[in-house]
């Protein structure tokens, strides 16, 4: 069983005798074109797993920081992601970090600050604080992402003890 698949086009060729129609055609086997449509289908669920299991939040935003598209994983800030998409990334920035970060996102976008790492505070879905450390590239020229990629890596738990171990220290000197 064959099926007309892939290309069809019509050319018109000069000739002196006239004007010549040619009608060019691809086929493939049916069983062809179904194994492609299989294997793409399953590169899809493969990467949707893959972006679904990872603790890090994915964000694709827009050159003004609206956020385009957003990984499963902000479950664990206490959204969903439709909550979020078409929302302005820089509101959810603590106050006294935005001028920072918009900084350092215009630094992405101009392609001066690929992939650094910097912390900011974001509010969650309860209100509080989180410390995310969030990393950038610009992907505004890429056909497929059309927008600036951001990791971000919820370091909290971390920055607290750190606060910790330099509140002691000062503490600490302060005795001696």
């Amino acid at each position: 069983f064959v099926t007309r698949a892939v290309l069809e086009q019509m050319l018109d060729v000069s000739d002196p005798a006239g004007p010549i129609t040619w009608h060019i055609a691809t086929y493939q086997g049916h069983d062809d074109v179904t194994a492609a449509v299989a294997a793409a289908s399953s590169r899809e669920e493969w990467a949707q797993a893959i972006v679904s299991a990872v603790s890090d939040i994915i964000i694709v935003t827009d050159e003004t920081t609206k956020i385009l598209w957003i990984s499963p994983s902000l479950g664990r800030l206490g959204y969903q992601p439709d909550e979020l998409v078409g929302t302005v990334g820089l509101d959810l920035v603590h106050p006294d970090d935005v001028s920072s970060a918009a900084e350092t996102f215009s630094r992405v976008i101009t392609h001066e600050f690929d992939f650094v790492p910097s912390v900011y505070r974001i509010r969650d879905g309860s209100g509080a604080w989180r410390h995310l450390s969030l990393n950038g590239a610009n992907q505004l020229e890429h056909s497929a992402i059309g927008g600036i990629i951001l990791s971000a890596t919820d370091v909290t738990e971390r920055t607290l003890i750190e606060e910790g171990y330099r509140a002691r220290e000062r503490w600490a000197h302060a005795l001696v």
